[in-house]
């Protein structure tokens, strides 16, 4: 695959969602200190949020769980 392929895939989502405006704007926050410090610390925030779902969702199941044993036991 070339690259030029995922882009020509990711414009229309960016342009779906964005004026040119706005894209210019983007552009220029991303070249500020905390634009590249945002772009520099993305993926590491994405992993930790990732695992914190994880985490969440194990939590949730377990409660649910332990409620649906209740439910069993009382009848």
């Amino acid at each position: 695959m070339k690259p030029e392929e995922l882009v020509d895939l990711v414009v229309p989502i960016y342009a779906k969602h964005f004026t040119q405006a706005d894209i210019r704007g983007l552009i220029a926050f991303h070249q500020t200190p905390l634009g590249k410090k945002l772009i520099d610390k993305q993926p590491l925030i994405m992993q930790e949020s990732m695992a914190a779902g994880r985490l969440w969702g194990m939590r949730l199941g377990q409660r649910a769980m332990q409620k649906i044993k209740e439910k069993g036991a009382g009848q």
